[in-house]
Order: C-alpha cells, then sequence, then structure tokens
C-alpha cells in the first residue's frame, strides 16, 4: 500500500495541488495574498495525515488526526476568505470547499477507526 492510498492523504493531496495550481497562476504578489496562506495550511495538513499515519501508538495518531482537522477547518476559513477578497471565484471556492469537506470526512472516518480499534484492545485484550 502507498501513502497515495490513503483516503485523508489522498484528499490532502488533491488540496494542495488544486491551491498550488491557483497560486502559481496568481502572479506577481502571490506571496502577499491569501493563497499563501492556504499553500502553507494544506502542506501543514499533508503533514499530520502523514504523521498519523507514522504514529507510534494509538494516541498519538489521534492526535496528529485531531491537529489535521484543526488545520483542515483553519484551511476552510482560508478558502472563505479567499472567496470574499475575491482571490477565488466561485468555481474554484466550489471546488476546493467539496475537496475539504471530503476530506474532513475520511480523516473522521480514520478517527473512529482509530478509536474503535483502541476501545477494542483494551475491552477484549487484542
Amino acid at each position: 500500500m502507498r501513502i497515495e492510498d490513503i483516503g485523508a492523504y489522498a484528499e490532502a493531496r488533491a488540496l494542495l495541488r488544486a491551491i498550488a495550481g491557483r497560486f502559481r497562476a496568481a502572479g506577481p504578489g502571490r506571496e502577499r495574498s491569501g493563497l499563501a496562506g492556504m499553500r502553507l495550511a494544506t502542506s501543514a495538513l499533508c503533514t499530520a495525515i502523514a504523521e498519523a499515519l507514522r504514529a507510534g501508538s494509538a494516541r498519538e495518531e489521534v492526535r496528529r488526526l485531531r491537529d489535521a482537522a484543526s488545520t483542515l477547518a483553519d484551511l476552510r476559513a482560508r478558502i472563505w476568505y479567499g472567496y470574499l477578497e475575491a482571490e477565488l471565484d466561485a468555481a474554484a471556492f466550489d471546488e476546493l470547499m467539496a475537496t475539504a469537506a471530503r476530506c474532513r470526512g475520511e480523516i473522521e472516518r480514520w478517527e473512529a477507526s482509530t478509536r474503535h480499534r483502541v476501545r477494542r484492545q483494551i475491552d477484549f485484550g487484542e
């Protein structure tokens, strides 16, 4: 299995590619735009998910997934402000928010699965 096969990471990478493309297309002054912050937040999201994959314990895995969820919430706010500031058009806004929602769903499923696995270990000694 490759890291790209993990749903949460695949969705985060899709966000990163979409935002990076818009960042490159922004032209001069893009370093001061909200797109730069979106790019950094998306990179942090990918890092948090990758760290959750490498976590040594379930506690660390859940902590990293919570970090990812928090970073994703920040990214969604940045996307909203980018739309309000006209850095993103309606189509880009819809695409990014839909991808972010899919990513959030994958992170939530992963965290629920991890919690379930730990509960079974505690309850049944598996």
